[in-house]
């Protein structure tokens, strides 16, 4: 199947790809916190997501959340940031640093989860084996921010 139709094959990796590793739990948070649902109309388009103008659905959605719901999107979308820029500082502080090995252990492992991960039913779930690696990685970027910027502090006085 995958050899007969590559182009829907390559769009559906993509699409599962964007939603292991940027969808901050939308569907789950909108569900669990809508005090007036019990049933998953929360989710635009479906459980899958794959329907088409989603991100206009997914926003059209959220500003009839309530705040909570708002909220907690948003906190999630805040750390989420916040490890992928730590990990992609991290990513490059190792290499400028040729460590080779422990870039390239946690590179594997995490691309292994996510190409694993990645299909037609992927969601934000399956993120859980690598969110622990790619917090290793933020950790490494964030530790060299801290000591850069203590130094310089320190070279000022």
């Amino acid at each position: 199947v995958f050899r007969q139709y590559p182009d829907l094959t390559v769009a559906m990796f993509a699409k599962g790809a964007a939603r292991l590793l940027v969808d901050p739990g939308y569907a789950i948070v909108c569900t669990l916190l809508d005090l007036e649902s019990t049933s998953f109309e929360c989710i635009p388009g479906g459980e899958t997501m794959l329907e088409a103008n989603i991100l206009e659905k997914a926003a059209n959605r959220f500003g009839t959340m309530t705040i909570v719901q708002q909220l907690i999107l948003l906190w999630s979308l805040f750390l989420l940031g916040l490890v992928y820029l730590g990990a992609a500082i991290g990513v490059v502080h190792l290499a400028y640093k040729r460590n080779w090995t422990t870039l390239a252990i946690l590179a594997t492992v995490i691309l292994y989860f996510a190409i694993l991960s990645v299909g037609g039913e992927t969601n934000y779930r399956f993120r859980a084996p690598i969110t622990p690696l790619l917090a290793v990685l933020a950790s490494v970027g964030y530790e060299m921010l801290i000591v850069r910027y203590r130094s310089r502090a320190i070279k000022k006085q």
